[in-house]
């Protein structure tokens, strides 16, 4: 079992783009309307559409017990650790144990690694135990260096955003690259060598890896001189070197630089669930969630205790991760909401088990195996200030939270304590179910209040919102026939709820929302007017105050209440498969945006072009219920929009989980759906950029071409290409890495113009017949947007 994946790069092969005039390209072409069908929603940015899991090499400041680990990073689903001359892989299988793979070089110094490229990445370690002291602020490198490892010989290690793990050799002049030899321990058997292209085979308890075959060139009076070489095994089985097939020019330096492709065909053992995002007013996004990953960003081997962890980390508006923060104590943790304050402090919600939780203001309320809700305060640089659990001697665990103008904390979720701390009423619910609770916290971290919602059987919050004058306002589903406050009755088996809390905390009323069958309300907004909007997801095809039908079995819906809590209108969402909505944000202009997974091929007949197991979406819902456009997002596998928010300008940010490889143009490091990543996805909410054009072909003739929506008074470029394909401009360009839906055969930027103050504009020129065949395609040089690819034809 065995496969190779090939390093991607934003290069355009052996074609170079050519800046040339119109005419002298285009020449003239025939008339007819060839324009491509345009996205009507929101596009998704590939150059910001990130995984959470990218390599980064972490120094080792005492995070990690082993003294002589100096780097660590993980790269494809294995965790690296970087000693004296020596690099260690440590690998998993899904079916296996773990094991170890020791790379050193015979005859090399002893060499210690040093970081190169110091990256704006900080990472914080804030639980410490088993011989790891909590660390703040731990740097990151994009690579790092053995320098002389070899007499005149350095080693360069550095891994790109796919996870692909890359290494090279700089031989001074004069120096003998013979002197470097491999030499591994912990294989299975003896290395090997693919005969088809001469790549090192390793066999090892988790499977086999690849490493590519070797290039080396020398540069010459600034001209690249290729020098052909292979490896060679030696005779131990476990080692090998390069064998140069032709004479090297002593005066000059040659590079030696293989790839390794890092796959692992048996999968691995990481995991990430993605709980919520907000953003701060420089549009930087805070994501948490759960990890039961061993080297979520930096980590090598050791994990923070427990089975997970909660994380926090803070995305830059560029796409660039600027730290990372662990949170937890000695057993298990999940994060399931963030709040910022104006100061740019952040507060998390969740539940844990662990009595040891860095910063804890107060003690686990009650023994092991058995959660707290928790509460934790952390600087803008993602430190942790404070800590308090909430809860009683049962099980407790927030689901939401936020912050009110007096910068209170306000946390839903759900209790099966008797006897919650601060509680002002007594739990509804009897013998083993839960009640929703309502708690207050102030901003010093002391616990001002807790609401127990609910009847007798189980009841859960799921959201919170908060007017200007202290009504909190609940989302939750309920089993319960007999809800404290309620002010209809109950629909069927299980019903969405709106409660209303007055500012002492009281219930002032509740509503049931639903069908027949079984409804989740999952989020809730409110706009100025105080209407209430809610969203989630069920199978009740007799929904009250429903605009439409229900197309399929399980459903996602949006809704709208009056501020005294009866429904105004609800609108399915949905095709003929399962889908479900997990979050929703409200716009200025009174429209929903939800966010959610889509098992169907359609819905509201936009069509699923991506189509895994599930795809991500969002879908916007106008202020009288209709849908206005929807977009997916995803892969092959299973990919679920988990939460949403907005950021200026026409932005927002979707954060999920995906278990698909490719990912809006991206390579993960995922097995065959084995692993699951959360993903953080900027999206505008502008409309996709329009070209079309009038041409005369098949004869030459005057070219006709027409754009819209780009950026006003913004600089764009007119690409040409003579095949169809898809290619990405390379560095050193304006936009470099985005994808272009253009082959690279005789690609060519034919106009560099700007946009007028309507983001629109027209070219007219003379094309030759030998265009024709060809397409073009429109780059927004601001946005790096690019528009629907034309014929022309």
């Amino acid at each position: 079992m065995m496969s190779r994946i090939t390093t991607c790069r934003c290069t355009f092969g052996n074609t170079v783009i050519h800046a040339l005039m119109l005419g002298a390209l285009i020449g003239a072409c025939p008339p007819s309307y060839g324009h491509a069908q345009t996205l009507s929603p929101p596009t998704a940015e590939p150059p910001e559409s990130i995984s959470l899991n990218q390599p980064l090499f972490v120094h080792n400041q005492g995070q990690w017990p082993d003294e002589s680990v100096h780097f660590g990073l993980s790269a494809q689903g294995i965790g690296i650790a970087l000693y004296d001359s020596a690099i260690a892989f440590n690998m998993r299988a899904a079916d296996s144990e773990a094991s170890q793979l020791t790379l050193t070089f015979p005859g090399a110094h002893t060499v210690e690694p040093t970081g190169i490229n110091l990256l704006p990445t900080r990472i914080n370690y804030a639980v410490g135990g088993n011989g790891r002291q909590p660390r703040s602020g731990v740097p990151t490198y994009s690579g790092v260096v053995y320098s002389n490892l070899y007499n005149g010989i350095d080693l360069t290690i550095c891994a790109g955003s796919d996870g692909l793990l890359k290494y090279e050799f700089q031989c001074e002049p004069g120096a003998d690259p013979s002197q470097i030899t491999f030499q591994y321990d912990g294989l299975q058997g003896s290395l090997c060598l693919d005969e088809s292209d001469g790549s090192l085979l390793l066999d090892t308890a988790a499977g086999t890896l690849t490493d590519a075959p070797p290039v080396a060139w020398q540069t010459i009076d600034g001209l690249r001189t290729d020098i052909p070489l292979h490896y060679e095994l030696l005779s131990n089985g476990s080692s090998y070197a390069f064998s140069l097939d032709a004479d090297v020019d002593p005066a000059h330096p040659l590079t030696i630089d293989p790839v390794l492709e890092w796959m692992l065909y048996l999968g691995g053992f990481f995991e990430e669930s993605a709980s919520d995002v907000v953003a701060d007013g420089t549009n930087a996004a805070f994501v948490v969630g759960t990890t039961s990953s061993q080297d979520f960003a930096g980590g090598i081997n050791s994990f923070h205790g427990g089975d997970t962890d909660s994380y926090v980390a803070k995305i830059l508006p560029s796409g660039s991760v600027e730290w990372m923060t662990y949170l937890g104590g000695n057993d298990r943790e999940g994060a399931s909401g963030i709040v910022l304050d104006p100061s740019g402090n952040i507060f998390v919600s969740g539940g844990t088990s662990s009595s040891d939780f860095e910063g804890r203001l107060n003690d686990l309320h009650n023994g092991a195996d058995v959660s707290d809700a928790y509460l934790a305060k952390l600087q803008g640089n993602g430190t942790v200030e404070w800590m308090i659990y909430l809860g009683g001697s049962a099980g407790d665990g927030a689901a939401a939270l936020a912050m009110d103008s007096s910068g209170a904390l306000h946390l839903v979720g759900a209790t099966y304590s008797d006897d919650f701390e601060g509680r002002i009423n007594n739990r509804h619910s009897v013998d083993d179910t839960h009640d929703s609770f309502v708690a207050v916290v102030q901003p010093n971290g002391i616990l001002k209040r807790m609401t127990y919602l609910g009847g007798s059987e189980h009841d859960l919050c799921t959201d919170i919102a908060l007017d200007e004058l202290g009504n909190a306002f609940i989302s939750g589903w309920t089993f319960s026939k007999n809800f404290e406050g309620m002010i209809n009755s109950p629909h069927g088996y299980q019903d969405g709820y709106i409660a209303k809390l007055d500012p002492t905390g009281t219930i002032e009323w509740v509503t049931y929302i639903g069908g027949w069958l079984i409804d989740y309300a999952r989020a809730i907004s409110l706009d100025d007017t105080g209407a209430i909007y809610t969203a989630g997801h069920t199978n009740s095809n007799d929904f009250d105050g429903r605009l439409n039908d229900l197309h399929g079995y399980d459903e996602g819906f949006a809704a709208k209440l009056t501020p005294s809590g009866l429904i105004d209108w609800m609108v399915y969402l949905g095709g003929d498969s399962n889908d479900t909505v997990y979050d929703m944000v409200l716009t200025d202009t009174g429209h929903m945006l939800v966010t959610g997974a889509s098992h169907s091929e359609q819905i509201e007949g936009r069509t699923n072009t991506n189509h895994g197991q599930d795809d991500a979406f969002v879908i916007d819902v106008g202020s009288n219920g209709a849908v206005e456009w929807v977009y997916f997002m995803g892969g092959e596998a299973g990919d679920i929009g988990h939460a949403i928010t907005l950021v200026e300008p026409k932005m927002a940010y979707v954060l999920g989980e995906t278990r698909s490889m490719f990912f809006e143009g991206r390579l993960n490091s995922l097995d065959d759906g084995v692993l699951q990543d959360a993903f953080l996805t900027k999206v505008s909410l502008t409309p996709a950029i329009t070209l079309t054009a009038i041409t005369s072909c098949p004869e030459p003739g005057p070219i006709h071409i027409e754009w819209s929506n780009a950026t006003p008074d913004g600089p764009v470029a007119l690409i040409y290409a003579r095949n169809e394909g898809s290619v990405i401009v390379p560095d050193g360009n304006p936009c470099a890495c985005t994808q272009l839906d253009l082959g690279a055969q005789q690609i060519q930027l034919v106009y560099h113009g700007t946009s007028d103050a309507a983001g629109s504009g027209t070219l007219n020129a003379n094309a030759p017949a030998s265009a024709c065949g060809g397409s073009l395609q429109l780059l927004d040089l601001t946005t790096c947007h690019v528009s629907n690819a034309v014929p022309v034809e």
